[in-house]
């Protein structure tokens, strides 16, 4: 299992790493973190223009990490002693990459494989309009999302979402998700099927 975060640590020292922390998630570590996040790219001048769109980002990944860690680690506590996650960013050619991981269930890795692939087909305003729609329907999932941070994420940054997913067992994977925030956004086009 640390062959992953090993390798987005590698990542992360190749694109002039910037941040990063591997270990328990919770509210005060969410507060913590970002103020930290917030203090290395306010020293990163070039990023200036796309801070909140980076912070944002990472505030959804961190979101994601705390409410699916907590679930997933009672699944896993004979293997991981304690809760998984791992956030960090790093900046290469004007561009900031942010990388998550955290525990899924393999339920979970489907449904985010499925949900992924249908958000990067999205041009932006299928994106906004799916936005819109999932705001109206409301209502929280049972891990305490709503089901609005890949969708944000994927609008934050304008670039596709690009995940990877690490068997730990049969049922457990670390997902590990890649979301470059570039300085000029990327216009996001539909792909078309083939």
């Amino acid at each position: 299992m640390s062959a992953i975060p090993l390798q987005i640590s590698e990542k992360l020292r190749e694109n002039n790493l910037a941040f990063a922390y591997r270990g328990r998630m919770n509210g005060d570590a969410i507060g913590s973190l970002l103020q930290l996040a917030e203090s290395r790219l306010k020293a990163m001048q070039p990023v200036q223009k796309r801070k909140k769109n980076v912070l944002n980002v990472l505030i959804e990944g961190m979101q994601n990490m705390y409410y699916h860690g907590r679930v997933n680690q009672n699944l896993l506590s004979e293997l991981l002693p304690t809760e998984y996650g791992m956030v960090g960013f790093g900046y290469e050619n004007d561009a900031v990459t942010v990388y998550t991981c955290n525990l899924a269930s393999h339920e979970q890795k489907l449904k985010l494989e499925n949900n992924i692939s249908k958000l990067n087909a999205l041009n932006k305003t299928e994106l906004h309009q799916l936005y819109l729609e999932t705001l109206d329907k409301g209502g929280l999932s049972p891990e305490g999302g709503a089901g609005l941070g890949l969708i944000r994420m994927r609008r934050e940054s304008g670039n596709p979402l690009l995940a990877h997913f690490e068997p730990i067992s049969e049922s457990i994977f670390v997902f590990c998700l890649t979301i470059v925030v570039d300085q000029v956004q990327t216009p996001m086009i539909a792909s078309t099927a083939s």
